[in-house]
């Protein structure tokens, strides 16, 4: 993208010295509104300390002593253009600007040429002599087209404008903790837990389901039919990426697994969501306060993204550091890490990468680090995050001061929402050769008789049962086979959940209520579909 024409610059000589001048700049500062004032380090002619108080103007790093190795003068100018244009600064001052060398000027015209800032120089020169070799200065370096010089204060006053509210930092993270929820199946969840949750923890609890169902409601509005496995992947991702704890995660998790089946789809999660990896999981809601954090201590913008990569999509550190730069779509909301654990990783060929939902907090970083990564001519097959990782994370994780769970010990493995599948009612079971002859399911009421309830049957008993449903196109169950799935509904979900009458009409349009559902409202799905929510979802 080509960069806007920047205005001219202004040149504020203060020969006067008058400090309500200085005082008016400082108090002027605000990056979120657009400006920003950059105090130089004195007595510090090295170009790589300029970027570095820029980089402190907009807000990004303190720069205290870290156990990172420090960023060095190039790639310290390139950072500043990145996030003066991401963070849409559109003023920068510069106060003590008499003391810019031959050097820094030439940087920062080109600065002001990469982003199109409007630049403020407010100069105290002690002579006329060295006013005169600042302006020659800036011409060599073709700032003075169009200068406006002030000399007045009251002038300079106007220009700068009046100070800024100020903006408190934002204050630690606290979250209300849910209770310890017990394993329930999808069917009785919110029932069984409004009877045996105070009415406070269920209120909590509740709040999170609704968030899961209404997620999973408004996707599949959006997106009808059955979502491909990468969509699938980032709703996921995005449902439980800010998830504060583990037991959050859970619960939203049952609210859409709710939600698809009221659409009549299958969300199959796995069984070991409490030690996977992935969203949810190892990864820390990325608050202003984490953002703030972080920033205060990393000063590059790849090792930012890295380490904000970590904290929102909790995967293993060896899959991000393969991650290419074609990887992160240019709205930074989508990233696609390559699944390391498939057998064809590497290959000509590779498998689909693993889709994760950026938080919108987090979008500016990576924005940020993918111009980082374009402003040096990358290729889409080059690193995203370049010199990141390796023996240099502790360090880094050190510096951020926050804690990172995916640099913890970590369930080797794809993470889970890449395991998870979301699937129409199953109709028949699958054969893995042709030579075998298709086996005959039971249709009758004494072949479906179960020595256990639905969600203690094997995986192999549950596709017994749901073979007996017929083709997906079919609308009803023929009557001799509906006889012995109602009677066995009946039996195992309880006389308080009645499947309705036998008819074949009814079967087409099973409606429950909220004590059969656990959520408010109704549900209408076919037979087959709630064949499947009954027995084969239990388990989950």
């Amino acid at each position: 993208m080509t960069p806007p024409t920047p205005p001219p610059v202004t040149l504020i000589i203060d020969v006067d010295d008058d400090t309500r001048v200085l005082q008016a700049a400082r108090a002027s500062s605000d990056p979120q509104a657009g400006q920003a004032t950059v105090d130089l380090t004195p007595h510090t002619p090295r170009t790589a300390y300029l970027p570095r108080d820029i980089l402190r103007a907009l807000g990004r790093t303190d720069y205290q002593p870290t156990a990172s190795e420090p960023i060095t003068a190039a790639p310290a100018w390139r950072a500043a253009a990145c996030w003066i244009t991401v963070l849409g600064i559109r003023r920068l001052v510069i106060l003590r600007a008499h003391h810019l060398a031959e050097a820094r000027t030439r940087h920062i015209a080109q600065l002001r040429q990469d982003t199109g800032i409007h630049l403020v120089l407010i100069a105290q020169p002690p002579t006329r002599t060295a006013a005169a070799q600042l302006r020659t200065r800036l011409a060599r370096h073709h700032l003075d087209h169009d200068l406006q010089q002030i000399t007045d204060s009251h002038e300079a006053l106007d220009l700068l404008g009046p100070p800024t509210p100020h903006r408190p930092q934002p204050v630690p993270d606290h979250t209300m903790p849910l209770p310890d929820l017990p394993r329930l199946p999808v069917a009785r969840f919110r029932a069984e837990l409004r009877r045996c949750l105070p009415a406070a923890d269920f209120a909590r609890v509740d709040a999170q389901y609704w968030a899961g169902l209404y997620a999973a409601r408004a996707y599949l509005t959006r997106h009808p039919g059955l979502p491909t496995q990468q969509d699938l992947e980032f709703f996921l991702s995005r449902l439980t990426t800010s998830s504060p704890s583990l037991r959050h995660t859970l619960t939203r998790l049952r609210g859409a697994q709710a939600g698809f089946l009221r659409a009549g789809l299958l969300l199959d999660l796995p069984d070991d969501l409490e030690t996977a990896t992935g969203p949810g999981t190892t990864t820390r809601p990325f608050t202003p306060y984490t953002a703030h954090r972080i920033s205060r201590g990393i000063p590059h913008p790849l090792q930012l993204a890295a380490l904000t990569a970590l904290l929102t999509t909790g995967t293993h550190p060896d899959a991000l550091y393969a991650t290419p730069v074609a990887a992160l779509d240019e709205r930074c909301t989508r990233l696609a890490v390559p699944d390391v654990w498939h057998p064809e990783h590497g290959s000509t060929t590779p498998p689909p990468a693993v889709a994760y939902a950026v938080p919108p907090r987090a979008r500016p970083v990576l924005r940020t680090a993918l111009r980082f990564r374009r402003s040096e001519q990358a290729q889409d097959h080059f690193l995203l995050f370049s010199s990141s990782f390796g023996h240099r994370l502790t360090d880094l994780a050190h510096d951020a001061a926050v804690d990172i769970p995916a640099l913890g010990p970590l369930q080797p493995g794809p993470d889970w929402h890449h395991r998870a599948r979301c699937a129409r009612p199953a109709t028949t079971t699958p054969h893995t050769s042709t030579d075998q002859p298709p086996q005959h399911h039971p249709r009758t009421k004494e072949e479906l008789q179960l020595a256990a309830p639905p969600h203690l049957l094997s995986s192999h008993q549950r596709a017994e049962l749901l073979a007996t449903i017929g083709p997906p196109t079919d609308t009803a169950l023929p009557h001799d086979q509906a006889a012995p799935v109602v009677e066995i509904l009946r039996h195992y979900l309880g006389s308080r959940r009645p499947p309705v009458s036998v008819s074949e009409d009814l079967l087409a349009d099973v409606r429950f209520g909220e004590e059969g559902l656990g959520c408010s409202g109704f549900l209408a799905i076919d037979a087959g579909s709630f064949l499947c929510w009954s027995l084969a979802v239990s388990a989950g």
